[in-house]
């Protein structure tokens, strides 16, 4: 009986967290504007990153104009959340950055 009530604990709890999919995009860094982070594709669709780990900081420092136009695959994670308007807006966390060669 106990078995079967932590099973269905897991099932309930796990539909309940939201999931957050991890993604990547290879862009060059246009520049930090405002506390947001801008890249551009290959195809020119720009993407901006509301916040950025610790770890990816450390690696490279974007407030630094001599990486503009540098290219990066970005490794990045997106989140709901809701504005100051009670608006939901989508949020990109840059989780990892490796510069591309």
């Amino acid at each position: 009986m106990k078995t079967l009530l932590v099973s269905i604990f897991l099932i309930v709890s796990s539909n309940i967290l939201p999931v957050q999919e991890v993604e990547e995009m290879t862009g060059s860094f246009v520049g930090f504007e405002a506390d947001i982070y801008y890249f551009t594709d290959d195809e020119g669709f720009s993407n901006e990153f509301h916040h950025i780990a610790d770890e990816a900081l450390k690696k490279f420092d974007l407030k630094d104009n001599t990486m503009v136009g540098k290219s990066f695959v970005i490794t990045y994670t997106s989140n709901a959340e809701i504005d100051e308007d009670d608006e939901e807006m989508v949020t990109n966390t840059i989780i990892d950055l490796k510069m591309v060669e």
